[in-house]
């Protein structure tokens, strides 16, 4: 079972063992947190490979490769059935490949914004501190025993 199916089960199982709605959504949140926070670098370079993959059936589909194959595989009935059902796969793969990109770039939005955040942080951090010694310094506030 791939991590998703594994989310999907603890996530039905949120929803069965939780009475209100704040619970399981806070559960919820809580996996996604801890799917997206991990340190498995599988996973890291699973999301993008999924972004390239769309890609790929993307360049495939406008050069016709698709098409191509299903008219010498198929004729008559069989083509018509054939391009209806792959049709409505695409649209299918289509649909659920914009979610996953959608939230990957989402999370990956977040996470930059949380990398910044934090840098900014502890770059005023810095400046806070450097300014405190300068002043010290400046007024003479520092004890020898600290100065040892």
């Amino acid at each position: 079972m791939d991590i998703g199916g594994i989310a999907k089960t603890v996530v039905k199982g949120a929803d069965d063992l939780s009475t209100s709605d704040e619970e399981r959504d806070l559960i919820k949140k809580d996996i996604v947190l801890a799917e997206l926070t991990q340190d498995d670098n599988y996973t890291k370079r699973a999301r993008p490979t999924v972004v390239y993959s769309g890609i790929v059936v993307m360049i495939l589909e406008m050069f016709g490769v698709r098409l191509y194959a299903l008219g010498h595989i198929f004729e008559g009935e069989q083509l018509t059935q054939a391009l209806n059902s792959s049709n409505a796969i695409l649209i299918s793969f289509l649909t659920a490949w914009g979610a996953v990109v959608g939230i990957y770039k989402f999370s990956r939005s977040q996470e930059k914004r949380e990398k910044y955040v934090e840098a900014r942080k502890q770059r005023f951090d810095k400046q806070i501190r450097l300014a405190e010694i300068k002043a010290e310094k400046k007024h003479g506030l520092f004890n020898k025993s600290e100065k040892q």
